[in-house]
């Protein structure tokens, strides 16, 4: 089997997105399928031709959907990908992101198959969900939640959930001792992240609890500056900045838990929580909210607040964990169980069965 990937977002830089793809390439690898990775960043204009400025149904669906500035990036789009099935010939184009629809027009033009990605905050564009819908063979969700959207919002019930991948084995080999040690987290740093409730609640637990430990933030983003100043006084609070993938996996390893109480609503949530799962691979217990996706990446492994913006709760829920070592043995012994099966290659296998089953029910839709 062929498989062609097609991506507006790729590592280095981080992300939920960029995760899934890389992941989901190293474990079709790992299964014996030839992967072509298409990365076609949506800001290097130094892409686009003068064909791609021209009116077409493309640029008409970005005037409905309200992202006229998409029109360009959408006949890239289209051109990158039909040139790459001409020289790829695939057996299946994988479009992860909606905003490569432009992909499944040139995959039906050929009459191979097609498969998209859904994970959440795109899919408020409903224009674009609509016309990637109508054009894709099938659909895949990273979780539930982001299934129910697209069921809810278009009506469409062939949708496979397949939860993102991580490479387990990268983030084994931890030296931490039970729940002694310091609390982290990671993330871009705006308001539905909640990163503000996680210092207060810090600010909640008992001088025991914050005795020998620190709470480290890692991440960037427009709150930075303001969530430095609700820590400023605090020495056991810091603030670390950007940090790199292997500086990441060293913290989570060494952390007694991860705490991510994002929030949000509807669109704008986590669609799932790669790094929940990261921190659960590296035998660390996870705390996070019931909003989005994150409880079906949370699992067993971990704990979800109610209230992600209540800072009691929040302390509340970290004082056990860092207290009552049986608890907390619990959630290590459930991470342990269940992260095997979000491995990349089993992972991979549940993605080349997705292939293979729309290719066949698209086949048997001709005859």
């Amino acid at each position: 089997m062929k498989v062609l990937l097609i991506t507006p977002v790729y590592p280095p830089p981080p992300g939920g997105i960029q995760t899934l793809t890389r992941n989901l390439k190293k474990g079709l690898e790992a299964n014996g399928v030839q992967v072509k990775l298409l990365y076609v960043p949506s800001k290097s204009f130094k892409n686009y031709n003068i064909i791609d400025y021209m009116p077409n149904f493309r640029s008409a669906t970005a005037v409905r959907s309200g992202s006229i500035r998409l029109y360009p990036y959408f006949n890239l789009v289209y051109r990158k990908s039909k040139n790459a099935i001409a020289s790829f010939a695939p057996d299946v184009v994988h479009a992860i992101h909606i905003h490569c629809w432009p992909a499944l027009i040139a995959v039906n033009e050929q009459n191979l198959t097609s498969v998209v990605s859904v994970h959440a905050a795109e899919l408020s564009n409903t224009q674009v969900t609509a016309t990637t819908v109508e054009n894709a063979d099938g659909i895949h969700a990273v979780s539930e939640y982001t299934k129910s959207i697209v069921e809810r919002d278009h009506g469409e019930s062939k949708i496979e959930v397949i939860y993102p991948s991580i490479d387990v084995d990268a983030y084994k080999g931890g030296s931490k001792k039970d729940n002694e040690g310091n609390v982290f987290s990671i993330c871009r740093q705006v308001e539905r992240k909640n990163i503000d409730v996680l210092i207060k609640a810090w600010k909640y637990l008992s001088p025991e609890v914050r005795a020998n430990r620190h709470l480290k933030i890692a991440g960037d983003g427009p709150l930075h500056e303001s969530l430095t100043d609700l820590a400023y006084g605090h020495n056991d609070i810091e603030l670390l900045g950007r940090i790199s993938e292997e500086e990441k996996r060293q913290y989570l390893k060494e952390s007694a838990l991860f705490v991510l109480p994002a929030g949000g609503s509807s669109y704008d949530v986590e669609g799932f929580g790669i790094v929940y799962l990261e921190a659960q691979a590296a035998g660390t217990p996870t705390v996070g909210s019931t909003r989005g996706g994150a409880p079906e990446a949370i699992g067993t492994g971990g704990v979800c607040v109610e209230n992600e913006q209540n800072p009691r709760e929040l302390a509340t829920v970290i004082e056990k964990l860092l207290t009552d070592k049986s608890v907390y043995s619990q959630k290590v012994k459930a991470a342990k169980e269940r992260i095997q099966q979000f491995d990349i290659k089993p992972i991979g296998k549940n993605y080349i069965q997705l292939y293979e089953n729309i290719s066949d029910d698209k086949i048997g839709s001709i005859e």
